[in-house]
């Protein structure tokens, strides 16, 4: 499993939602359970995406966990009060937080801010999106 954590400086992608929203793209071809501090808080279908609000998550720090539905790790991202404050959009550049995991069905990616943008991922290895 390749893991990349990504920080965005200067790039003009548009979020998915505001400053405290937690953003998770599926991509695989599997459906994943989005877990938060321990608790479960969306499971995610595959070719889909999903936006939590802060509202809905516990307290800072924000300990994102992608699962398999089985309850295998795939990918994780912490937030601190100091990454949410430091969310910025506009045209001047903008900044966000995230991860991303390549597997072999595919990609995952968990962010805040604004929508992660980079290079294609790897293509992870065999077996990686079992249960």
């Amino acid at each position: 499993m390749l893991a990349v954590a990504l920080m965005l400086a200067g790039c003009t992608a548009s979020g998915t939602g505001g400053a405290g929203t937690l953003n998770v793209s599926n991509q695989t071809n599997i459906p994943i359970v989005l877990s938060v501090n321990g608790t479960r808080v969306t499971q995610v279908q595959a070719h889909s995406t999903a936006s939590v609000a802060e509202m809905s998550l516990p307290a800072l720090p924000w300990h994102a966990a992608a699962t398999t539905t089985g309850g295998r790790q795939l990918g994780l991202l912490t937030v601190t009060h100091e990454d949410l404050a430091a969310v910025t959009f506009g045209p001047g550049g903008s900044q966000g937080k995230g991860s991303r995991v390549d597997l072999s069905c595919g990609t995952i990616v968990m962010w805040i801010g604004p929508e992660p943008i980079g290079p294609v991922g790897g293509s992870g290895r065999p077996g990686d999106c079992g249960p």
